[in-house]
């Protein structure tokens, strides 16, 4: 018998985390960090701002909402996100990968495991940062928990959006943009479908702060970013699995 024939599929886990190490290795670029650093340093001057507010409190919650949660956290999830698989189908090297003995789910585990090790650091350094700043300490503990509800539920939807289409970070803009600055600021229909909505309303419940777009319970957002996670994964690996590379 030929020895290659005897070599055995690496581990799941092996494969993920080898994915997951290219993966962060592709999305590391300098002219991608600096123009997320540049996001993160305008959320963070503008929390500075708002401690010489008549109402810091309130001022830094709707800076860190507005700013944070509604441009900083999901286009800095977006941008790595589709980095990931949306990249790859752009390209298309997908079909290199695909053809490695290894089942669907572990690209799209390694795919969420890398936008969360980059996303993660920047926007919960960058929301508690600003939170710091402003002089209320209300908001940071806050705004840390609301940073990582965020970007799980936004990683849940970005991942799957660039597994799906090859031009997911304009879709992707459309529905941070559309759905989670306009939309959801309609009533609580729309937001429970907002993954801004999901860490707004955690500001304002941890807070103790009434902020536009918070239509959800604390627990409620949590799960619900939560679920947008889980069912981002299930949904990537079923559409990696029934369609061909293209």
């Amino acid at each position: 018998m030929n020895e290659a024939s005897t070599i055995s599929p690496p581990s799941s886990v092996v494969a993920i985390v080898a994915m997951t190490s290219m993966f962060v290795r592709e999305m590391v670029t300098r002219g991608r960090f600096a123009a997320l650093g540049g996001l993160a340093a305008l959320l963070v001057l503008l929390g500075f701002a708002a401690r010489f507010g008549d109402d810091r409190l309130q001022t830094g919650g709707d800076v860190l909402a507005g700013l944070g949660l509604g441009v900083v956290v999901p286009i800095t999830t977006l941008v790595l996100a589709s980095a990931t698989l949306g990249r790859l189908r752009g390209d298309q090297t997908l079909v290199y990968i695909w053809l490695r003995p290894v089942p669907r789910y572990t690209m799209v585990a390694a795919a969420t495991a890398a936008t969360l090790v980059l996303a993660l650091p920047l926007c919960v350094g960058s929301m508690v940062l600003a939170g710091l700043l402003t002089g209320e300490s209300a908001l940071i503990g806050a705004s840390a928990v609301a940073a990582v509800v965020t970007v799980a539920g936004y990683t849940g939807v970005f991942v799957p959006l660039g597994a799906a289409v090859k031009r997911s970070f304009i879709i992707g803009l459309v529905y941070v943009l559309v759905w989670g600055g306009l939309l959801a600021k309609l009533g609580t229909g729309f937001a429970s479908l907002s993954v801004e909505s999901f860490g707004v309303s955690v500001i304002e419940k941890l807070a103790d702060v009434e902020l536009s777009g918070g239509n959800l319970g604390l627990a409620a957002s949590v799960l619900s970013a939560l679920g947008f996670l889980v069912m981002g994964v299930a949904v990537a690996t079923w559409q990696l699995r029934r369609r061909e590379v293209d």
